[in-house]
């Protein structure tokens, strides 16, 4: 889908929500010094918030597996980011994430944080989903009103079609009846 939203939002204290900005990848805006960052929908993270039933933490890449190519480019990802832990935002049918950075006690993120974390953008993904049906249903009113402008003209100019060439048969009627009692009166003068 194009319908995504296409932006980034910086909430404070190394928080950021990222949105889908097109189908096929995902748009990480300047922040926290880390310069724009485009990810695209194969690459290892965003693959693994697809099917994330809990965040994707720093701390899952603590020890690699050699030759986990995957596992060592979210690691990578997860530090570009300045990231401690990734959630995604409507999992399966990923919209987004929110990238947070460390907590300010430095305390690392829970399971209880996690679960309240999937919970609350749970429901943003709800959220935004209810929003893209709200702003696609105004562009299927808006073209169906389009659509009725362009129909109902269509109709008057067919009806004025149709108007001007009654009035034209109803013309060549009217010659046609006086050709006709012309010619009737020429044959009782004959």
């Amino acid at each position: 889908d194009d319908l995504f939203l296409q932006h980034e939002v910086h909430v404070g204290n190394g928080v950021d929500l990222v949105e889908m900005s097109s189908g096929e990848s995902f748009v990480v805006a300047e922040s926290r010094g880390i310069g724009w960052l485009q990810l695209p929908a194969g690459h290892a993270l965003i693959q693994r918030l697809r099917v994330a039933t809990r965040g994707v933490s720093k701390h899952d890449f603590t020890e690699l597996p050699a030759g986990d190519a995957r596992a060592r480019t979210c690691a990578r990802t997860l530090r570009l980011l300045q990231s401690e832990l990734v959630l995604p935002i409507g999992a399966g049918d990923l919209l987004g994430f929110m990238a947070l950075g460390a907590k300010p006690s430095r305390a690392i993120f829970t399971l209880e944080d996690n679960a309240f974390l999937t919970t609350f953008l749970n429901q943003v993904a709800v959220a935004v989903r209810n929003a893209q049906a709200y702003r696609r249903i105004g562009e299927l009113n808006e073209s169906l009103e389009r659509k009725v402008v362009d129909r109902t003209s269509e109709l008057a100019n067919a009806n004025q079609r149709l108007a001007d060439s009654v009035h034209q048969i109803e013309a060549a009627y009217d010659d046609l009846k006086r050709s006709q009692e012309d010619l009737m009166r020429a044959e009782r003068m004959a």
